[in-house]
């Protein structure tokens, strides 16, 4: 879930437990600064990103502009499998796929219907996984995206 803009991502902070603070690349707005700094003081991690990654996880992208600022709240891109399973939520398994182009799509599509997490189970190399994750829009980058082996997976979560 992200919260948009200099007022939600404001409210955010002051009581969502925000995981993630995406903020344009350059920007010069005082009030963005102000709560980069904001969040940078209480750990939480930032990245700057293009007006295309703003406009493209913003809520609503009609329009041109990018909302300069967004915090991610409740997805941590970061998270463990451990954590992932933890804390419940919607988790994706790809089992079995052969294309890295329909796994990026797939990561991508779990990306914008608000998944915590995808798991991918299948036998990639490191330039066919490299092409998986440029095709998700390295969607990684704001939701964890774990390549396990599916049946260790099940057996973790059952636990």
């Amino acid at each position: 879930m992200q919260r948009c803009g200099v007022g939600e991502v404001a409210s955010a902070l002051d009581s969502e437990d925000v995981a993630l603070l995406l903020v344009l690349r350059d920007s010069e707005d005082e009030e963005i600064a102000r709560l980069r700094e904001t969040a940078e003081s209480r750990g939480i991690p930032v990245r700057e990103g293009s007006k295309t990654d703003l406009w493209r996880m913003a809520r609503s992208n009609e329009g041109e502009d990018s909302p300069g600022i967004l915090a991610l709240v409740g997805r941590n891109p970061n998270a463990s499998i451990e954590q992932v399973l933890s804390t419940g939520g919607l988790a994706w398994l790809l089992a079995g796929a052969r294309y890295p182009v329909n796994i990026g799509f797939t990561i991508r599509t779990a990306e914008v219907s608000g998944a915590d997490a995808v798991f991918v189970d299948c036998d990639l190399n490191h330039d066919e996984r490299k092409a998986a994750v440029r095709t998700s829009m390295k969607a990684h980058r704001f939701m964890p995206v774990h390549w396990v082996d599916g049946d260790d997976l099940v057996a973790q979560a059952r636990e």
